[in-house]
């Protein structure tokens, strides 16, 4: 599927200036530049200068400190986030345009073990000795460097991908998050996807409680897909990494946090790559059906997505995929309950089975197809 996400240029009227640059690690970059932008706001206005500080003198916050800011409200941090990012576009560092998103997801993850339906402990076993998840299917081959990663790290991703609100275009060195320069552009200038949000945000889109637990869980879920960088040998390698020169490995996301007890507030940019597969090269992943099931039924459903409505193939090529490691001869039965999942919630018309495994090979086949009087 090659429809573009809806896009459209953003509003440029000014907005109020943020009361006090953040003074921690999560927007250094952004209190950086919004420095500069201020130092050559004030040499343009400087005729007019003191006008200018009696009307403001009135209304002008008195400066908070960290613990203090940490007492605003959720919203009202992320609106001071989003005034500084506005300053700096009005500057010239970027420009940005307004998404929309929907339940877009990038095809090509859809066809890669990088989310198994399996525990990360178990996956320990299964890294190589650079820590690294090697893997090869149908689509192609490489390795997934970093920590494990579970259909649970999934649901976050795709979480994230569903609160993105703007499409950033800029140096790569302008950008909030500075993102690698390995992309190969004609103007200098890349484009990345932007979320602001609070892990709180995060959990209630996922349907989970504001619980420390849950608020632990997902943030040590996006700490750990911010650890995770890709190398890929793909089929169609101009198709998927066009931008990308040669022998690079693709982070996922690129994010930086700010956390007191049981808060926290993330800055999260999708880098170049990631941000043109869900432009143009994405699946639709139904999110409330995702919900309902159980880790296997989710990387069944995150792969058949991205296929035909009737759809056959060998059993242990599936499972090679979507990363299952479960021993070849439960396969039947365990795919077999994660696909009566999707019968019961309306994605799947039927399933059927081919073959023995033994003699003859196990084959699945599946129809999503509507049926019509």
């Amino acid at each position: 599927m090659t429809r573009a996400s809806s896009i459209s240029p953003s509003d440029a009227e000014p907005l109020e200036e943020a009361p006090t640059a953040l003074k921690d690690s999560l927007l250094l970059k952004v209190e950086a530049m919004a420095l500069k932008s201020r130092e050559r706001e004030a040499a343009r206005a400087a005729a007019t200068a003191a006008e200018k500080a009696a009307e403001e003198d009135h209304t002008k916050p008195e400066p908070t400190t960290d613990v203090q800011r940490f007492a605003q409200s959720a919203a009202t941090r992320v609106s001071a986030i989003e005034r500084d990012l506005h300053r700096l576009e009005r500057q010239g560092f970027f420009v940005s345009f307004p998404i929309r998103p929907e339940n877009e997801f990038p095809t090509l993850l859809t066809r890669l073990p990088i989310f198994r339906p399996t525990r990360r402990r178990h996956q320990q076993r299964l890294q190589n000795i650079d820590n690294a998840m090697e893997f090869e299917t149908p689509f192609g081959n490489g390795k997934r460097h970093g920590p494990p990663l579970t259909v649970r790290d999934e649901d976050t991703l795709i979480a994230l991908m569903r609160l993105r609100s703007r499409r950033l275009v800029g140096n790569p060195s302008h950008l909030p998050v500075s993102v690698a320069n390995i992309y190969q552009t004609k103007t200098g200038r890349v484009g990345v996807h932007c979320v602001i949000c609070s892990v709180d945000q995060l959990n209630t889109e996922m349907g989970l409680t504001d619980g420390g637990s849950n608020f632990k869980a997902t943030f040590e879920s996006v700490k750990r897909l911010g650890a995770t960088q890709l190398e890929l040998n793909l089929n169609t390698h101009d198709r998927y990494l066009n931008l990308v020169t040669t022998g690079r490995m693709i982070p996922i996301i690129q994010v930086q946090w700010q956390v007191h007890q049981s808060d926290g507030l993330l800055v999260v940019l999708f880098p170049p790559v990631i941000a043109q597969w869900l432009e143009k090269e994405y699946t639709y992943i139904d999110w409330k059906i995702r919900r309902q099931l159980g880790d296997l039924g989710k990387a069944l459903h995150r792969f058949l997505s991205s296929q035909p409505k009737l759809y056959e193939n060998d059993v242990l090529k599936i499972a090679t995929t979507i990363g299952y490691d479960g021993p070849s001869k439960n396969a039947r039965q365990r795919f077999g309950a994660a696909l009566d999942e999707l019968v019961e919630v309306g994605w799947l018309t039927a399933y059927e089975f081919k073959g023995t495994g033994r003699k003859t090979r196990l084959r699945l086949q599946t129809d999503r197809r509507v049926e019509t009087s």
